[in-house]
């Protein structure tokens, strides 16, 4: 599958890995508007990209993302009786694109080094495994300038808990990447972007020898446990379970194991 024809965005697939680069390097990948239309769009383009099993969200120039772009926001807040209107719709965008982002069937990576602010800490919390250099600087700055972390709360809550986010949203300390690993926010730490590298091949290998179907339903079930046990859960992961062990792929990982070799989907 070709992805072209983005201006905010490249990507570069090595195999079963896609990597999505943030590529505003002269703004520090600052969100806009069109930057969140192209990260849905990208989103939808590869959940529907049958090669693609692990997802890497990265920055150019060094940054992951310096949160939203605070000169888009003052010209915004200067459009006089559209501005309110405006800046909902940024909003809603912002809410759109971390939901797609989240609600990827394959295993996504953050990526993180340079800085994660504001929205760029809550898009690095949308993905399910967090790696980070140690130099790395993170802060909810939001509040310092007047906003509010809005869309992205529920996603730092998921992450770090509650009474932490509420910390970081209250506070706005900057930490850095081996205070957010301590935390339990970063599941990987790696000295420099060197050892970045080698932490996001590890986990791609390891993601390969896992099975793409039960990943994809191993999200949607941790998707839906959030709200804990009801008989809406119950009758769903039973029909995950029985989807899995019926399909092709979970008849092709008990017959690898029973035979002692790798399943077919381990490259």
């Amino acid at each position: 599958m070709s992805y072209a024809a983005y201006s905010t965005l490249e990507f570069e697939q090595q195999g079963p890995c896609l990597t999505i680069w943030l590529n505003r390097p002269e703004a520090r990948n600052s969100l806009t508007q069109r930057m969140g239309e192209e990260l849905c769009t990208a989103m939808r383009q590869a959940k529907q990209d049958a090669e693609v099993r692990v997802v890497v969200l990265r920055g150019r120039g060094g940054v992951f993302c310096a949160g939203g772009d605070l000169k888009a926001f003052r010209s915004m807040g200067e459009m006089g009786q559209d501005a309110r209107e405006l800046a909902m719709s940024f909003s809603r965008d912002g809410a759109r694109f971390l939901t797609e982002v989240q609600q990827l069937p394959q295993l996504t990576i953050a990526a993180v080094e340079g800085a994660a602010m504001a929205g760029g800490f809550g898009l690095a919390c949308a993905c399910d495994v967090l790696v980070t250099t140690r130099d790395a600087r993170y802060s909810l700055s939001e509040i310092r300038v007047g906003l509010v972390a809005a869309q992205i709360a529920p996603y730092v809550i998921q992450r770090i808990g509650f009474a932490r986010a509420r910390q970081l949203m209250l506070l706005a300390p900057m930490i850095n990447g081996e205070e957010a690993f301590d935390m339990g926010m970063a599941d990987r730490l790696a000295q420099d972007a060197g050892a970045l590298d080698d932490e996001i091949a590890r986990l791609v290998q390891n993601t390969l020898s896992c099975s793409p179907s039960a990943i994809a339903a191993s999200k949607h079930i941790l998707d839906i446990g959030r709200a804990g046990i009801s008989d809406t859960f119950v009758q769903e992961a039973a029909r995950a379970f029985a989807d899995c062990l019926v399909s092709e792929e979970g008849q092709e990982g008990f017959q690898a194991f029973m035979e002692k070799r790798k399943p077919a989907w381990v490259p």
